[in-house]
């Protein structure tokens, strides 16, 4: 493996810590300094700085490209210019963190990194991977900076073969390595007899 300075985990909150805390403790486990970039926590900061702290379910909603309620999508669009700052101020921080051309930039997702973010890293020679732990195109989980990231990712990891044809056809990737999550097949599985589910083809996980 090759060395670098420091590992940099960009992650959109702590709920996804059960997908990055195992990268993270084999990293370390292997001599290397992992640092967290948490967006969710530096958009709860700069709202704080705005007095405004208080939208930050707000934020949260805007992140994703569908919303479950007409409600939601309206007061996202009144939302629009606060996220418009919020996403300027992080991104900005990122590229001030992530500068080393030493360094990885491991992103967990991504949802508030923007292309161009990724484009500068890129260009000062920061290797940089990915791992989305859901679909790209469920917009209701996804939006468009991780669809259009997508392409400056020198790794981008998948977990499972559709989607990682998926993102062959639709993107045309070839920077994609497929790395299922670990599971295995239930020989017998044991079912409820409440649960009308065919588990003949079940994985426990």
């Amino acid at each position: 493996m090759k060395y670098f300075e420091t590992i940099y985990f960009i992650v959109d909150s702590e709920t996804q810590a059960s997908l990055y805390n195992p990268w993270k403790s084999s990293f370390e486990r292997r001599g290397y300094i992992v640092e967290i970039i948490n967006t969710e926590n530096l958009a709860y900061r700069i709202l704080q700085s705005m007095r405004i702290e208080r939208l930050l379910q707000l934020y949260r909603w805007s992140r994703r490209d569908v919303l479950n309620s007409k409600i939601q999508s309206l007061l996202v669009k009144c939302f629009r210019p606060v996220r418009s700052i919020i996403l300027r101020r992080i991104n900005f921080m990122i590229n001030v963190e992530v500068s080393d051309k030493n360094s990885l930039a491991f992103v967990f997702k991504g949802l508030d990194v923007k292309p161009s973010t990724l484009k500068t890293l890129k260009n000062q020679g920061v290797q940089l991977v990915t791992l989305n732990g859901d679909s790209y195109f469920n917009m209701q989980s996804s939006n468009q900076f991780i669809i259009d990231s997508a392409k400056f990712y020198d790794l981008v990891i998948t977990w499972s073969d559709a989607l990682d044809n998926e993102l062959k056809s639709k993107l045309g990737l070839s920077n994609t390595k497929l790395l299922p999550f670990s599971c295995e097949e239930i020989l017998d599985p044991v079912k409820p007899s409440w649960l009308n589910l065919d588990l003949s083809r079940s994985l426990v996980f």
